[in-house]
């Protein structure tokens, strides 16, 4: 996120300021709250990239895709063969 800092002000429950108070103390407060929002911020992005993308293969024919089982096999097997890809290069360091 940007570093031009704006001051703002907000409300939030007394204990709940407490609380990020007695974790990270007062002087952090506000960077917590940023990286608190970042991290929503990103997760709401990727929810709603999720919903634009949702059914976007639905009319394409991808070999190994054509049930959900099948899917997942795919997947599977490809996770493995990069795992083992990953396995090989630690080994020739």
């Amino acid at each position: 996120m940007a570093t031009d800092l704006v001051r703002t002000p907000i409300s939030a429950p007394r204990d709940l300021v407490e609380v990020v108070d007695r974790l990270v103390g007062k002087r952090n407060r506000s960077r917590f709250f940023t990286e608190a929002a970042e991290a929503r911020l990103r997760k709401l992005n990727r929810s709603r990239l999720a919903e634009e993308l949702a059914g976007s293969l639905k009319n394409v024919d991808v070999l190994g895709w054509e049930t959900p089982e099948s899917t997942f096999e795919w997947i599977r097997v490809s996770r493995e063969a990069d795992d083992e890809r990953l396995r090989n290069l630690w080994a020739e360091d």
